[in-house]
Order: C-alpha cells, then structure tokens, then sequence
C-alpha cells in the first residue's frame, strides 16, 4: 500500500497499521485512513463540498483527501478506495449532549430540503432481511424463532410514517451510525455523514446505549421535554420502535461477522425494552398525539 499512498497522495508514512481493508498511518502529526468507499460517488462528493465548507467556519471535521489526478477515489485492486485526513483527535467517548451540539453546529450547513424516505429503505431492507432468512436462515435457530418479531416491529415502525407531515422535518447532518464506543473523533468523520432528520442519531444512539445496559431514561425525558416539537415525536417513535439494532446483527451473522449467540442479549432485553417504548409513548401523548397503538404485549406474549 506504501506505493499507492506514495504515487497518488505524495505520503510517505513510516508506519502503516491495516485492520481488515483499512490503512491507518501518521504523517506530519496528522492520522490519516485509507478504506474501501462504502457510499456512492453522488454522495463522496457532496460530502466533499459540505466538509470543506464545515472548514471555513473551523469546524474541524476530516477532511476527503483527492489524489493526483483530482478523483475522490483511487482504484486499488479493483476496489475504489478513499482517504481520509483526521482533524479532530479527541478519543472521549460520545455522549448525548455532544450529539445535540454538534446537530446545532452544523445546522447552517444543511442546505438542501430533507427528503425524508425512511418508509422505502425501510420497507427495502424488510423484504431484503426476509429474503437472507429464506436463503440463508435455516441453521440460524436463535435468528429464525426471533426474526418475526422483529420484522413486526419493524412494520409497526413503517405504517407510523404514514402519518409524518414530511414538510415539517428539520434536516441536518447525521450520520450512518452511531455506537457506543464512538468516539468525538467518530462524530466528525465526514464519510459517516448523512443529510437526515434531527432524530435520527439521538433515536440510533438511545438505542444502542439501551443494549449495552446503560440508563438512559433521564436522557430520553430530556429530549422530549426540551427538544423534540410536534412532527418530530412521531418520527423519534417510528425510529425507536425500527429495529436496527437486531437487523445489523442478523446481517453481520448472515455473512459471518458474528457469531449468532451476539442475539441473546438483544432477546432477552426485548421485554424490557417494549417497556421502555411504552414508557415514550404515553410521555408523547401527554404533548402531542400520536397514533392508537395496541401491539406492545401482544407480540411479546405470542412470540418469546
């Protein structure tokens, strides 16, 4: 790889440390990554524009380095890869504050209107996951008893977003994902980047802390009581109520990244979470109404 960075980016690193397909190296003070491209080229290049212009206000997101010839990628074995310069070294962990500082920080810099289309890439992985279960799932006892569950859960999710004004969604940036041992350092990696509702990272971030056994209910009071208004309570809900935690799993146990005992712990807290749901609900309802949902026990006690 040595000779790649050195051709197309003029880095000459002493060290370079590769995990899996990812390059990490130092150079001049700065860390630098070098990894597969995982979005698309539409998207690169809009996140190269709203990073740079992140930079003129001194919000030191990372930076997408081109390389000689200009191109956002290089074409390494076949495979089109991008690299990426770190500004921001902090390694403290994320927190829930930092979250709604940075979507406050960023706010100027979202210029186009949010197309909210979390109902179709919804419905899409839905049929996608039902698809690697019927192909891939018949080894996978934890993931075949559990997995109608969640696919209704997810559903119940989808038939939410039916009730969405979607004209009155706050765009800003977000992210793909958000786990519990990012760090601030992960907050500003732009190539996690992504234009969407204000909700999604707070909803994505709950949720993960809820699995890794944290406490997060004085959290979630704070956000309904001090953030959220009108539309957003019932997108918070929907994405709340949308089980990525468990889709992300059974992908990764599909291809083989996990192992499929990764499961028992979302199971065995699924009770506890739809307490945890129920709880939210009828806290929005004390503010704004959302619609008549009467599911909470009945798959619980129909299916675990």
């Amino acid at each position: 790889m040595n000779n790649v960075l050195n051709y197309y980016y003029h880095l000459y690193p002493d060290n370079i440390h590769q995990t899996h397909k990812e390059f990490r190296f130092f150079v001049d003070g700065y860390e630098y990554l070098f990894s597969p491209l995982v979005i698309d080229i539409k998207h690169l290049e809009y996140l190269y524009s709203l990073s740079n212009q992140m930079l003129q206000y001194q919000m030191y997101v990372s930076q997408i380095i081109p390389n000689v010839n200009n191109q956002l990628f290089t074409i390494v074995h076949q495979e089109p890869y991008v690299l990426i310069r770190f500004l921001n070294l902090i390694h403290e962990s994320v927190n829930f504050l930092d979250i709604l500082r940075f979507q406050e920080q960023t706010a100027l810099f979202v210029q186009k209107p949010l197309v909210l289309n979390w109902k179709k890439l919804w419905e899409d992985k839905v049929d996608y996951f039902e698809y690697q279960m019927d192909q891939f799932g018949k080894s996978l006892t934890l993931a075949r008893t559990s997995f109608s569950y969640y696919i209704g859960l997810a559903e119940m999710a989808i038939s939410l977003l039916n009730f969405v004004d979607v004209e009155l969604s706050t765009a800003v940036v977000a992210h793909r994902r958000i786990f519990p041992d990012h760090t601030i350092k992960d907050l500003y990696n732009t190539i996690n980047f992504v234009v969407d509702s204000k909700v999604r990272d707070v909803a994505e971030y709950f949720k993960c802390r809820f699995f890794s056994g944290d406490y997060i209910n004085d959290e979630i009071d704070y956000y309904l009581t001090n953030v959220l208004q009108d539309n957003d309570y019932l997108l918070f809900f929907a994405r709340m109520l949308f089980p990525t935690y468990y889709f992300d799993l059974f992908e990764n146990i599909v291809f083989s990244e996990v192992e499929e005992k990764e499961l028992i712990n979302v199971i065995d807290k699924a009770e506890e979470y739809e307490e945890l749901l129920v709880d939210i609900y009828f806290k929005i309802q004390e503010v704004f109404r959302l619609p008549e949902i009467t599911w909470f026990k009945f798959y619980h006690q129909n299916v675990f």
